[in-house]
């Protein structure tokens, strides 16, 4: 088609909705086109974007996989072949296109298209979208067979496995094949998720008809410059599917008043038309994280032009903002760890996100947006996406983008020492070019880490230092970070020691991770820890009972020491995690004792996840800037389980939700007992850009309602910073009764609220206590604290 006849921008026919679907034993590779044809006999209806597994269910040809260990009639799934198909009719006005490509967002994992039984094209990557010229294969008028066969995980990478390789290579307490496979790693069985190795076209798919030419990547890169203005340099790439023409690009992009637009002439570059253009922008509003101010974002459109004529159009949003890792401290050249936002400290208060359900096809934008709303309400300004599960959703990252809350992302490599060849190298590059062009418009990414533990990983297989040679993410995902997106830090790995000698979960450095279910939350391990920065803390619990009676059945429920209650404690098979012994041995290292009844193990349990996180949370906060940041784990569960998450499966919260929403108020008194011990000190937490003043006390307060004020003093919290008020000596309390009184210091504004925290004596064992302390917290809290400072505009 000429320029001049080119009519309209791309057209777009959804390809969502039922398909047919079956099984069938593992085909040899390359031979799946002689069974393309074959008679689907015992085919059930199927949805797409979905997963086997959600089809099965449906069909009823495997129970409620969540419900006591139903998951297990499923495993069978991952050892067959699954076989998609749909008859569809193109639109007409794709039949004058000068291009149509056929489009899967996701295929999970292995899988081979058919197009009226041709083979056409193949992925491997459950997250790389698979794109196809199908321009001439179609038959417009008529009716088209798609087909997609996605094989056994693995029996797909057999070969890979068998063959030889120099470098180690472990997937420690999973299957080997975990390690090979680009799909979801927790899928394979995981301490806090389900095997069900999934498998489906589980993202959209669709037919786009492109005229004359196609827009494919837009970069909007800003920076601040002095004087409190902005720059951006707006990057696009695109084909010209029309020979000859004058190529441009016309942009607009605003918020509120502050308007940018322009045109950018497009010049042939490597086979592909590229511009670049760099233009101020006037009265910039900035994106920030919604504690401290507005998430301010740019509706951004992008107009390809030829001759004049517009031929296809991009929308999005950025934001403008500076995010920078800060390692060492400027004045004295001591390390730190600490994230500094436009210029300002910024203390990191949030959680580690796992998927919202382990079938991912099954995630929602709903769902998505209902624990967002849960993360902001518990304090969370960053959350980090582990690198055990997936590259997530786009409501995702629009949502964070949109609530103003920073994302710490991690590739998705977890917990094994991956493949060191060229080839398997290669993909991870194409696999991570993809990630960051497509994320690195979103002004809530705030870092880049390269995996979860696999640093860590060498340490367990007999070699600490060896994770200096890996390659994956010292070369290659460093390499794509820096080229494509320059201005956010990357991290080889989490934890990581930036300096790469010794052990990369070092407090001496960078970032840690700090575990244990058995220890008490006040055992040396946590009460003395200095770490620079905290990126995995949590404390395991059971589900509420209400939930638990949903996914176990009554012979399942109580006693414990069942197979099928394990089973929902982590799906690892190997048998060095023993999570109910470690959360029975945590119980009783608060409370002496192991509850015998479900009811009572529940509350113990949820009690003593809530003093451990309330703990820990404080603490590093008390700690500022020492510590730059605190992500406990974890928000919220994936499946139904006894896990580490503050909100189950069912949107049920337990008890410590109230503890870690009152932990991560902007402004807070908080109490600990000096390293001395002769003395308890008041600390004023304050994460907002002004100071707060009032009157600071602090009291000893009895279950039975008894209260005696032990001190009042006038009380300073400085701006963004933690403050130590005042310290009452221990003899001031006298004899007291850690079973039947606690502490409470709390902080008058004159401002219609009284911000009180409760803190629990040094040998209490007593759940009456804590009853106390956690209950009182989440009940009667008008005016709410974290609200009555809530961010400026």
């Amino acid at each position: 088609m000429s320029l001049e006849a080119a009519p309209k921008l791309r057209r777009v026919q959804s390809l969502d909705g039922d398909w047919k679907l079956w099984n069938t034993d593992p085909t040899p590779a390359g031979q799946e086109a002689a069974a393309c044809g074959q008679a689907a006999l015992d085919a059930i209806p199927a949805t797409v974007p979905g997963d086997i597994h959600l089809d099965l269910m449906a069909a009823g040809r495997v129970a409620d996989l969540f419900v006591g260990d139903n998951y297990k009639q499923a495993l069978f799934a991952e050892e067959q072949d699954w076989w998609y198909e749909r008859t569809f009719v193109p639109d007409t006005q794709l039949a004058g296109a000068d291009r149509v490509e056929l489009v899967f967002d996701g295929l999970d994992t292995f899988a081979t298209v058919f197009l009226n039984g041709m083979a056409i094209g193949q992925s491997r990557n459950m997250w790389v979208p698979l794109r196809l010229d199908v321009t001439r294969l179609l038959r417009h008028g008529e009716s088209n067979t798609l087909t997609v066969v996605l094989r056994s995980p693995r029996k797909s990478v057999e070969a890979d496995m068998a063959a030889e390789h120099p470098e180690p290579i472990n997937a420690f307490f999973s299957p080997p094949e975990r390690v090979w496979c680009r799909k979801a790693q927790m899928s394979f069985g995981w301490d806090i998720a389900p095997r069900i190795v999934t498998c489906g076209i589980w993202r959209p798919v669709r037919l786009e008809g492109h005229f004359a030419g196609a827009i494919r990547d837009v970069w909007a890169r800003t920076r601040l410059v002095e004087g409190g203005q902005a720059e951006l340099a707006l990057s696009v790439e695109a084909d010209a599917l029309a020979a000859g023409g004058e190529w441009s690009a016309r942009f607009r992009a605003a918020c509120g008043e502050s308007v940018v637009e322009g045109q950018l002439p497009l010049v042939a570059t490597c086979g592909r038309l590229a511009g670049l253009a760099t233009v101020a922008v006037p009265s910039p509003r900035l994106w920030r994280t919604w504690d401290i101010g507005t998430p301010n974002l740019y509706d951004l459109t992008v107009e390809l032009r030829a001759d004049g004529n517009a031929v296809d159009e991009w929308q999005g949003r950025f934001g403008i903002k500076d995010i920078r890792l800060v390692l060492t401290e400027p004045d004295d050249g001591r390390n730190c760890f600490r994230f500094e936002l436009n210029g300002r400290p910024t203390f990191m208060r949030g959680s580690n996100w796992i998927p919202v359900d382990a079938l991912f096809a099954r995630v929602t934008p709903e769902r998505l947006e209902a624990v967002i709303d849960l993360a902001i309400d518990t304090g969370c300004n960053m959350l980090r996406v582990w690198g055990g599960g997936i590259y997530e959703h786009p409501a995702f990252y629009r949502l964070c983008d949109e609530r103003g809350i920073l994302v710490w992302h991690d590739f998705m490599y977890a917990c094994g020492l991956y493949p060191q060849s060229e080839a398997f190298l290669s993909a991870a590059r194409r696999e991570a070019e993809w990630v960051v062009r497509s994320l690195r418009n979103h002004p809530c990414i705030a870092l880049w880490a390269g995996d979860n533990e696999c640093d860590c990983g060498y340490g367990w297989d007999g070699d600490v230092g060896r994770y200096v040679d890996n390659r994956l993410t010292r070369r290659v995902l460093s390499s794509v970070v820096a080229e494509l997106d320059p201005d956010r830090p990357y991290l080889p790995s989490s934890p990581c020691n930036p300096s790469d000698k010794g052990d990369p979960n070092t407090a001496d450095e960078g970032d840690v991770h700090i575990w244990s279910h058995s220890e008490h939350p006040r055992a040396p391990m946590y009460s003395q820890e200095r770490s620079l920065f905290i990126s995995e803390m949590g404390r395991i619990c059971a589900a509420n009972v209400e939930s638990t009676k949903r996914f176990l059945p009554p012979e399942s429920q109580w006693p414990h020491a069942n197979p099928v209650w394990d089973q929902h404690l982590g799906t690892i098979p190997t048998s060095d995690f023993r999570r109910r012994d470690r959360m029975d041995e945590g119980i009783g290292a608060v409370f002496g004792f192991v509850p015998d009844t479900l009811e009572e193990y529940v509350e113990a349990s949820q009690l003593m996840q809530a003093f451990c996180l309330s703990e820990w949370i404080q603490r590093a906060r008390r700690r500022k800037w020492e510590c730059g940041g605190i992500l406990w784990w974890n928000l919220f569960d994936n499946w139904p389980q006894h896990a580490d998450a503050i909100v189950d499966y069912y949107f049920e919260k337990k008890i410590a939700y109230a503890a870690v929403r009152d932990s991560s108020r902007l402004v807070m008194p908080t109490v600990a007992l000096n390293e001395d011990g002769d003395g308890y000190e008041v600390w004023l937490l304050n994460d907002t850009d002004g100071a707060v003043e009032g009157v600071v006390a602090l009291a000893l307060r009895g279950v039975d309602g008894s209260s005696r004020t032990l001190l009042q003093t006038p009380g300073r919290a400085e701006a963004n910073a933690s403050t130590l008020a005042v310290t009452v000596p221990v003899e001031v309390l006298g004899r007291v009764d850690a079973n039947h009184l606690y502490l409470v210091a709390t902080l008058d504004t004159g401002q219609g609220g009284v911000i009180a925290t409760p803190h629990i004596l040094n040998g209490c064992a007593s759940r009456e206590v804590l009853r106390a302390v956690f209950g009182a917290q989440s009940a009667g809290r008008t005016p709410d604290p974290a609200r009555a400072y809530a961010p400026g505009t």
